[in-house]
């Protein structure tokens, strides 16, 4: 009785380790593909995080594929400072795993500062070994 508690005690500490560690992967891909549209206007990282057939919505109701992302992306003239991204919840169902997170950072147009802070919904999929987002949809956080 005691070797199978044992069994099933090692069983699922690998279990929550393994997704824990996973976890931690999808959480690193979510901040990368937020500093390489928000700071660095980065296309290779883009390139290599976002699925071909993405479908990435805006808090203003504009969907986009990956070419209109990332074109929308690198020639955005909005700078951005302080980019925060709080994490919500990361659930994995089998290669595919839902992300909630709040991004908020300074954001400047043509001279003029504004608050931006949104509540992001990203979708990631496991494909040939490698993390990609495969859908993207934002709302505006109520700022008072």
């Amino acid at each position: 009785m005691k070797s199978l508690f044992f069994v099933i005690s090692i069983f699922f500490t690998l279990s929550v380790s393994a997704q824990t560690v996973t976890e931690l992967k999808i959480w690193k891909n979510v901040e990368a593909l937020n500093k390489a549209i928000f700071v660095d206007k980065d296309s290779v990282a883009l390139e290599s995080l976002v699925n071909s057939d993405v479908t990435y919505g805006h808090s203003g109701g504009n969907v986009e594929d990956k070419k209109t992302m990332i074109a929308k992306a690198l020639h955005n003239i909005s700078t951005y400072k302080d980019v925060k991204t709080e994490k919500i919840s990361i659930k994995i169902i089998g290669n595919t795993a839902v992300a909630r997170h709040i991004l908020s950072a300074t954001e400047t147009r043509e001279g003029k500062e504004s608050l931006l802070k949104l509540n992001v919904l990203q979708v990631w999929q496991k494909l040939y070994g490698k993390w990609k987002i495969i859908a993207r949809q934002s709302a505006k956080v109520p700022t008072s």
